[in-house]
């Protein structure tokens, strides 16, 4: 089985993905600014390719291991860049283009279930604070970084919400508290009926494209 890790950063994800390697033996396939070094000159399509990368990893080592996790969902370019379409990232349309071959030719597919993290407010802001301060940023950095992540938090929860919406199933929200809590849950998680990638991934770009994300 493979699960796809997302949420707002400091949610939870890393963390939760470490407990279960560590404790559990889980194969964890890393977010792609962990697993590749960036080259000097980036094409426009080298972080899609290391996404792709990262779902056949996923996929091969799956054939051998009861349980992959992908720490960061593999279509991160679709939403991440839905979300801040006002800065010049690649359009919706364009990773549309270079999502839907790949996944025709079946080097792409989805996740069997997507574990979207959630958290209150407050315990989501100690988080960004505690640990932007342990990593020596000062308090104006943190501050754009917390206001920032509440940008995505509030365009994930409207992607995801739709997602689960439209493929019941495939979305499992998961209230991130204690690390080895959140283990457990994750690791009594089943195996849910999935549609062909295609279904889904046409339902979410028309989603995309007919959609403006909150703002508030």
């Amino acid at each position: 089985m493979i699960l796809s890790f997302e949420g707002v950063p400091a949610v939870g994800k890393s963390t939760t993905s470490t407990h279960l390697q560590r404790e559990h033996g889980v194969v964890i396939v890393p977010e792609v600014n962990r697993l590749f070094a960036r080259p000097k000159r980036e094409s426009k399509d080298w972080y899609l390719h290391r996404q792709v990368a990262r779902y056949e990893m996923a996929s091969f080592r799956a054939r051998a291991s009861g349980l992959i996790v992908l720490d960061g969902d593999p279509y991160q370019p679709l939403w991440y860049n839905w979300i801040f379409a006002d800065e010049d990232w690649n359009s919706v349309s364009y990773n549309r283009s270079f999502y839907r071959p790949e996944i025709e030719e079946g080097r792409m597919g989805f996740p069997d279930r997507y574990v979207f993290f959630r958290t209150s407010p407050e315990r989501l802001k100690s988080r960004v604070f505690g640990r932007g301060r342990e990593r020596g940023r000062t308090e104006e950095r943190i501050q754009r970084s917390y206001q920032r992540g509440l940008r995505i938090e509030r365009g994930q929860k409207e992607y995801f919400n739709a997602l689960g919406s439209e493929f019941p199933g495939l979305v499992y929200f998961l209230e991130s508290t204690e690390v080895s809590t959140s283990a457990r849950e994750i690791l009594s998680l089943a195996v849910e009926v999935k549609p062909h990638p295609l279904a889904i991934f046409d339902f979410l770009c028309s989603w995309l494209m007919e959609s403006k994300p909150a703002t508030t």
